[in-house]
């Protein structure tokens, strides 16, 4: 479960980089050392998968200052307007929020199932609910 949060999470930050005209170099499956490239599209971008399977991760062209004529191209990150970076940045946890409104929307429009059925008797509250129903409560619903 925590690895298909963080790969949607890093597809957030991938599709918004694309968008902006900004160059993915690797989406990379899982923490490096690298096992294998799976593939490498049109645009250069490769698709790794990686040893430690601990989530994944998205790297910009011009995130890394060692590689001058990466780090000053136009389609790096780094040469990005402001507005652009902090769009891709923000869409990491954008991509969460609707990962997280998808999943509760199907868990909650299947229908929920009581966890007990109390006696009439053992009144908590003077509000029924339909986790933890009366019977009387569940005879007049």
């Amino acid at each position: 479960m925590f690895m298909g949060l963080v790969l949607a999470h890093e597809i957030g930050h991938f599709i918004t980089a694309k968008r902006s005209g900004i160059k993915v170099l690797e989406f990379g499956i899982c923490i490096p050392p690298k096992v294998c490239t799976l593939r490498t599209d049109k645009s250069g971008t490769k698709y790794t998968l990686n040893l430690i399977p601990l989530g994944g991760f998205v790297r910009l062209k011009g995130e890394d200052p060692d590689v001058h004529e990466d780090f000053h191209a136009k389609d790096s990150f780094i040469k990005a307007k402001i507005r652009r970076k902090v769009i891709i940045m923000i869409a990491g946890v954008g991509m969460n929020l609707i990962v997280a409104r998808a999943l509760f929307t199907a868990i909650f429009t299947m229908g929920t199932q009581p966890i007990s059925v109390l006696p009439e008797n053992a009144l908590i509250s003077e509000q029924n609910s339909y986790l933890m129903p009366t019977k009387t409560f569940l005879y007049e619903e």
